[in-house]
């Protein structure tokens, strides 16, 4: 769901990924701290324990998603996209 929030911002898709993917990272972090935080080792805080699994995990994800957003010719894909016709 939080990936969606990308397609709110269709003009400025570096934009909507970059927020979609902060999104995601908020609501990896609040499960991590409530579910998970119980396998921190012993006098790690379950925040501190959430923010070095999920961060690196969701950071580096966030990167090569970006990445493959500006190699990708999307213009062009989406122009193609919407001026094909299915004929029948």
């Amino acid at each position: 769901m939080a990936l969606g929030l990308a397609g709110f911002f269709k003009d400025r898709n570096r934009l909507g990924t970059s927020i979609a993917i902060f999104v995601r990272f908020i609501c990896h972090f609040i499960s991590g701290v409530a579910f998970f935080g119980s396998f921190a080792p012993e006098g790690m805080s379950p925040l501190i324990y959430s923010l070095l699994v999920n961060g690196p995990m969701i950071g580096i994800e966030g990167l090569i998603c970006l990445v493959i957003l500006t190699v990708l010719p999307v213009e062009r894909i989406m122009h193609a996209s919407s001026t094909n016709t299915v004929s029948g």
